[in-house]
């Protein structure tokens, strides 16, 4: 029927028709082509995605791997040697050299993923006043807070047994650098890559206070490490590390001198941690007013 009706249908309007047909055929494919492209592209965008997740995980959390791995050969290693288990007095040092080995291998990492954006490092001593104070102002508010102290005695008699110089070498020195160099050279600046300043700096400080291990550390690392984040995006790998280096060593003073024997009222607690906030606060706003200085 359908055949009849088309031959008897002139030929400028049977021409029309097949036109039409012809157009209509290609509409059909070239939505076909459009949406093997959008499939093409959201599977390319899958893989990409996909890359640079790993890519993240990767230097995230590598090298820590690798710093955690070498502690554990140095103290198996150790112990091979001396044919018995490190004694308490020996773990820090063996966990600095631990460290010191690690950045060896994680500084030529490091150098591929900095970002090369005309930082400009601070005053020296505004850093180690920021360091100072902010050390000072975070040990006694959690003192004035009731926090559990499970697992920090322990970790606290570990640090403080060795002697001065140790402490201050090891703590104070070798392994801060290599703690900045796995969570600000590559946590955090892997994740300022892929997300603003709050966002990097808040995860990278959650990182870093969960490595310590404990609730005092990990909230006292995860704030220090907000800071951290800060002064790392500003001045980079050395001002990062000379804010911890003081930090630690301002620990290490402090305990070595017994203050937090000495200051046991509230009152003094509080008018301690009050101190140091002026005076990070103060170290903090010149660091800011000279960054401003230096854009203009």
């Amino acid at each position: 029927m359908a055949k009849i009706v088309f031959a008897c249908v002139g030929r400028e309007q049977r021409q029309k028709i097949c036109r039409l047909r012809c157009r209509a055929q290609e509409t059909v494919d070239e939505a076909g082509m459009q949406v093997h492209d959008l499939q093409k592209n959201l599977g390319g965008r899958k893989v990409e995605w996909m890359r640079r997740f790993w890519n993240l995980a990767g230097r995230m959390f590598g090298p820590l791997l690798l710093y955690e791995m070498t502690i554990w050969l140095v103290l198996e290693g150790w112990s091979l040697i001396s044919e018995a288990d490190p004694a308490a007095g020996a773990i820090l040092p063996l966990t600095a050299l631990a460290a010191g080995l690690t950045a060896v291998e994680i500084r030529l990492w490091y150098r591929k993923t900095e970002r090369k954006n005309g930082r400009g490092r601070k005053s020296v001593f505004w850093i180690l006043l920021a360091g100072f104070g902010t050390c000072l102002c975070l040990n006694h508010v959690l003192m004035l807070l009731p926090i559990p102290k499970a697992g920090y005695q322990s970790t606290s008699e570990l640090l403080y047994q060795p002697a001065l110089w140790m402490q201050v070498v090891c703590t104070g020195i070798v392994i801060p650098f290599t703690e900045e160099l796995i969570f600000r050279g590559m946590a955090y600046e892997s994740l300022r890559r892929e997300l603003p300043f709050a966002g990097a700096a808040v995860i990278s400080a959650v990182y870093f206070g969960l490595f310590h291990g404990n609730l005092i550390q990990g909230i006292y690392a995860g704030l220090v490490g907000i800071f951290l984040a800060g002064v790392y995006e500003q001045g980079g790998l050395r001002d990062a590390w000379l804010f911890h280096a003081t930090a630690n060593l301002t620990a290490i003073f402090l305990t070595a001198a017994g203050l937090d024997q000495r200051i046991l009222s509230d009152f003094g607690i509080a008018a301690t941690a009050t101190a140091g906030g002026i005076l990070a606060a103060a170290a903090f706003y010149q660091m800011g007013r000279r960054n401003r200085e230096n854009q203009k």
